[in-house]
């Protein structure tokens, strides 16, 4: 197999697709790791693919081409920007497709596929913070198995309270992805 007959942009479709998948499959955890390198991978397999794309264009302002195509300076920002304007379109459509895609199959196996219920704690509430903002998640804990699990669930500050109990229902299979089904009344001691 001779590689270098493979055009280089399959890289990064390879990149946009295995960040897309990695989303699709793996958003369920709200990790921020996986998340982050799901984003990237798709960041950079679309600029990738557009370096590759306008390589030796009128787009490619690197290029003798260009210069003597667009030879007004206005006319040549205004080609670079719509290259960069339809890229970076494309790469906002393939990160909402991906994450609307990860909910949907995440409600379906919820929905229709085997489940079980269990009864969850509010175990901590964890402040992400960022540069500009602060993101709070509710940690749940429950048992499936005879295994304890322990999975953070993004929340306003102040929708869920250290203490108050679910009933849950969680996915046999993925026993990470779990829909609220009813909170329990407050247990007296």
């Amino acid at each position: 197999m001779n590689l270098n007959k493979i055009p280089q942009w399959i890289g990064g479709v390879g990149l946009a697709l295995s960040g897309s998948l990695l989303i699709y499959f793996e958003s369920y955890r709200n990790s921020e790791l996986i998340s982050g390198l799901g984003y990237l991978a798709i960041l950079l397999g679309w600029v990738y693919i557009h370096m590759q794309v306008v390589k030796g264009t009128p787009f490619d302002e690197e290029t003798n081409e260009f210069l003597k195509a667009n030879p007004e300076p206005f006319k040549k920002r205004l080609v670079r920007l719509s290259g960069i304007t339809v890229t970076t379109g494309v790469l906002i459509g393939n990160v909402y497709l991906a994450y609307t895609m990860a909910n949907t199959r995440r409600s379906n196996i919820l929905q229709n596929g085997v489940t079980n219920t269990a009864v969850a704690t509010v175990g901590r509430i964890e402040a992400r913070r960022s540069k500009s903002s602060t993101s709070y998640y509710a940690v749940f804990i429950y048992t499936v198995n005879g295994k304890e699990i322990f999975h953070p669930r993004y929340e306003h500050e102040g929708d869920f309270s250290t203490g108050q109990q679910f009933q849950i229902r969680y996915s046999v299979d993925y026993p990470e992805m779990f829909k609220i089904i009813k909170q329990l009344p407050p247990t007296i001691n």
